[in-house]
C-alpha cells in the first residue's frame, strides 16, 4: 500500500487512538509538516485530525522555516504575510524580527529617543541562532512566535501552490494562448514580486512573458515591490546595492565650479537626488548643495532602466 493511502486510510478511521496518533507524528518526522500537510489534504485538515495532540514542537517548527527555506529561499516577515514581530526589549533597547534564513534570523535594532519612542537604529541588525537564549535564559526566538510564523507559511505555501498547480512552465508553453492571461493571473494573486520569485526568478519569469516589462508602468511596479518587500525603512539606496550612487546630470557653476546630479536611493514611488558642488581642481564638497525627488514615472527612460536593472540584479 503506498504512503499516500496509508495515511487517507489513517484519516478515515478513529484518531483519538493513540497508535494512530504515533503514526501520524512518525510521519509528520519522516516527511515534516510541509510533507504531512500535503498527503492528508492540506494543513486545516492535519491541524484538525490532530487536535489536542502536540505535533507543533518547537523543532518541528524550526524544521518548517528551514524546510520553506529551501522551497523558496531565505524571506522577510513581510514576503509571508507578516509585520515585524517584537521580540524582547530592556531599558532603552528593543529588537524586533524581520528576516529569517536557513540557520537564523535577523532583528532590527531600536533604541528609546530623549520623547520616549523608538527609533530605529541607522544600519544596525542582529543575527541569532534559532536557538539563541537571552540573558534570562529564555529563547529569544520564543515558540509562540514560530506559532505565527509557521501558520503564515502554511499558508502562504498552500495558497501559491494551489496557483502553481494550473500553470506550471510546461503548460504554458504548450498553450500559447492562454499563457498571458494565466501570467496575469498569478500577478494578480501573489504581486509580482512573488510571482517571479514564485515561477524561479527573472530570467525564467522573462522567458514565460518576454514581452511583460516592455510596460514602464510594469517596471515601477516591480521596483516598488522589491522595496516593499525587502528593506523595512522604505528606501534602497544605491550605494548599498550598487558601490556609488548614479549621475544623472552635470552642469556649470560660478568660479569654475560645477554641479551634480546623483540619484542616491529609491522608494516610495521616487528616487531621491543629491546635488554636490566640485571646485575647479574636481574636489567635491562634504555636503550636498540641494536635493529633490522625481517620481519613477518621470524619470527618463535611461534611468529608470538603471535602477530597474540594479534591483532586479541585486534582489532577484
Amino acid at each position: 500500500m503506498s504512503l499516500k493511502k496509508q495515511i487517507q486510510l489513517i484519516i478515515s478511521e478513529e484518531t483519538d487512538s493513540n497508535p494512530k496518533i504515533q503514526k501520524l507524528l512518525r510521519l509528520i518526522g519522516f516527511v515534516g509538516i510541509m510533507g504531512a500537510s500535503k498527503l492528508m489534504g492540506g494543513y486545516d485538515v492535519l491541524r484538525k485530525v490532530m487536535k489536542g495532540h502536540n505535533f507543533l514542537t518547537r523543532e518541528n517548527m524550526i524544521k518548517t522555516i528551514q524546510e520553506f527555506i529551501e522551497y523558496n529561499g531565505s524571506f522577510t516577515l513581510n514576503e509571508i504575510g507578516l509585520e515585524e514581530i517584537p521580540l524582547y526589549e530592556d531599558d532603552d533597547t528593543l529588537r524586533q524580527l524581520y528576516y529569517l534564513d536557513k540557520k537564523g534570523f535577523e532583528v532590527s535594532v531600536y533604541q528609546l529617543d530623549d520623547n520616549g519612542d523608538w527609533d530605529e537604529v541607522e544600519q544596525t541588525t542582529e543575527y541569532y541562532g534559532y536557538n539563541r537564549i537571552d540573558k534570562d535564559g529564555k529563547y529569544i526566538l520564543d515558540t509562540i512566535h514560530l506559532y505565527e510564523i509557521v501558520d503564515s507559511i502554511m499558508e502562504y505555501y498552500e495558497t501559491y501552490v494551489k496557483v502553481y498547480s494550473s500553470i506550471s512552465e510546461s503548460n504554458m508553453l504548450k498553450e500559447e494562448n492562454g499563457k498571458l492571461d494565466k501570467i496575469n493571473s498569478l500577478i494578480d494573486k501573489l504581486g509580482i514580486y512573488q510571482a517571479i520569485k514564485f515561477v524561479g526568478g527573472y530570467d525564467k519569469f522573462e522567458r514565460l512573458s518576454p514581452d511583460y516589462f516592455s510596460d514602464r508602468e510594469h517596471k515601477i511596479d516591480l521596483i516598488n515591490s522589491i522595496v516593499d518587500n525587502n528593506e523595512p525603512d522604505g528606501y534602497i539606496y544605491m550605494y548599498d546595492i550598487n558601490g556609488m550612487d548614479i549621475k544623472i546630470w552635470e552642469e556649470a557653476g560660478e568660479n569654475g565650479h560645477t554641479l551634480e546630479d546623483y540619484m542616491t536611493h529609491v522608494g516610495d514611488g521616487t528616487v531621491g537626488v543629491s546635488v554636490y558642488e566640485y571646485d575647479e581642481e574636481g574636489e567635491m564638497y562634504d555636503e550636498q548643495v540641494d536635493g529633490y525627488y522625481i517620481k519613477l514615472g518621470k524619470l527618463q527612460d535611461k534611468w529608470l532602466n538603471k535602477v530597474f536593472e540594479l534591483l532586479v540584479y541585486h534582489y532577484l
